[in-house]
C-alpha cells in the first residue's frame, strides 16, 4: 500500500520487490512440485516393480508355471472326492438295506422254527 507521499520510483521499487518475492515463491513451489512428482514417479515405479515381482513369485508357485493346470488339478480332486463320498454313501445305504433284510429273514426263520417245534 503506497502512501500519497511516496515517489513513483519508491512505488516501483516496492512493486518490483513484491513481484520478485512472488516469483521466488512460485519458483520454490514449482521446484517442490517437480520434486514431489519425481518422488511419486519413483514410488509408482517401485510399486509396479513390487507388484510385478509378486505376480512372478505367484506364477512360479504353480507347477510348470501353469496356474490354469493347477486349477484343473484341484477341480479333478474335488470331483474325485465328491464321487468317493457318493460311493461310500451309496455303499452304506445298501449295506444297511441288506442288513435289515438279513435281520428280517433271520427273525422270520426263527419264528418259523419256533412255531414248527412248539406246535
Amino acid at each position: 500500500m503506497s502512501s500519497p507521499h511516496e515517489s513513483p520510483e519508491v512505488e516501483i521499487a516496492k512493486d518490483r520487490k513484491a513481484i520478485e518475492h512472488l516469483i521466488a515463491t512460485v519458483s520454490r513451489l514449482d521446484t517442490r512440485l517437480e520434486q514431489e512428482h519425481a518422488e511419486n514417479r519413483t514410488d509408482t515405479a517401485d510399486f509396479k516393480r513390487e507388484v510385478r515381482d509378486k505376480l512372478d513369485d505367484l506364477r512360479r508357485a504353480f507347477p510348470g508355471d501353469d496356474p490354469e493346470g493347477h486349477r484343473r488339478f484341484h477341480e479333478a480332486l474335488i470331483a474325485e472326492s465328491a464321487a468317493r463320498k457318493a460311493f461310500w454313501s451309496d455303499l452304506r445305504g445298501r449295506l444297511i438295506e441288506k442288513g435289515i433284510w438279513a435281520v428280517l429273514v433271520f427273525v422270520a426263520g426263527a419264528l418259523a422254527f419256533y412255531w414248527k417245534e412248539h406246535r
